[in-house]
């Protein structure tokens, strides 16, 4: 029998605004069009290889010569600013991928989450994942703060908060295949950041202790909680130079292959201790518990 869990349980988001802005002009990826320009603030590009590098080009524009999303009945009654690929999809090289994830980001006060199959997004997708996860945001809510409903139930878990969980990550993990690319910010609040990998960090280890039903197979289990925890590494290296963590060292958890339950744990471990030791040394400053 699973409990409920919700992420909210962990720490609240600051809230503080903008959280994402973008540039006043689209871009235009078309034949001769340097994909640097568009992916050169993006943290897992800047950290591959040149034969990773290539991949990830290739597949933001892969996806910018399928514009044919825009007419989703999901979203053709919108002005879509920007629309960005993040996850597996986005920097995985050799193995199996089964879902896109993708952000859009449109005009006006919205938010929405829907899984679908890619056939129902894309007319030609034979190239892409099976389903497309699709993650919806309002400007008005990502850059002045509009309320709106941005939580989603899955299962026993709720995700909260999600304008900030996404938003905060957005120009360094996301990269735009269409509209309006991510403006890199000056300043921004690195507590937010902080909160989102401790967010991270709980459902690593839930999903590793089989209190998530939806992952209930041993070796999925593994894979989940690692993948995300690797990613909170590897934000920690790059975000919070104060620990010291080798980028390159962080950045090569995600192509581990033969990943087990101990180096899970091991990794859940390590990451647990590099939160701690930014969170008690500042417990009346930032990156304090709440």
């Amino acid at each position: 029998m699973h409990m409920n869990y919700s992420d909210d349980e962990i720490d609240k988001y600051y809230q503080e605004f903008p959280i994402v802005q973008l540039e006043a002009n689209p871009i235009v990826i078309r034949d001769g069009f340097n994909i640097e320009t568009v992916l050169k603030n993006n943290l897992w590009f800047a950290n591959a290889s040149p034969r990773q590098a290539t991949i990830m080009e290739n597949r933001v524009k892969l996806l910018s010569e399928k514009t044919d999303f825009l007419s989703h009945n999901i979203l053709k009654k919108y002005d879509v600013l920007n629309a960005s690929i993040g996850g597996s999809f986005f920097y995985k090289m050799d193995q199996i991928i089964n879902d896109l994830d993708l952000n859009i980001i449109v005009d006006g006060s919205y938010f929405e989450y829907v899984k679908l199959n890619t056939a129902d997004m894309f007319l030609v997708p034979t190239e892409l994942p099976i389903y497309t996860s699709l993650m919806i945001f309002g400007i008005e809510n990502l850059t002045f703060g509009i309320k709106t409903n941005d939580t989603i139930e899955i299962g026993e878990y709720r995700h909260t908060e999600l304008t900030f969980r996404e938003g905060c990550v957005m120009p360094w993990r996301n990269a735009t295949f269409y509209g309006r690319n991510f403006l890199y910010p000056a300043n921004f609040n690195k507590q937010n950041l902080f909160v989102r990998i401790k967010r991270q960090v709980y459902y690593s280890e839930l999903v590793l202790n089989n209190k998530i039903s939806r992952y209930s197979v041993k070796n999925v289990q593994i894979n989940k909680a690692y993948n995300r925890l690797a990613e909170a590494c590897f934000l920690l290296a790059n975000i919070f130079p104060e620990l010291n963590l080798s980028v390159p060292e962080a950045f090569a958890l995600f192509y581990k292959r033969n990943r087990t339950e101990n180096d899970t744990r091991k990794l859940l471990s390590d990451v647990r201790s590099y939160i701690n030791s930014l969170m008690y040394p500042r417990i009346h400053g930032k990156y304090r518990d709440r």
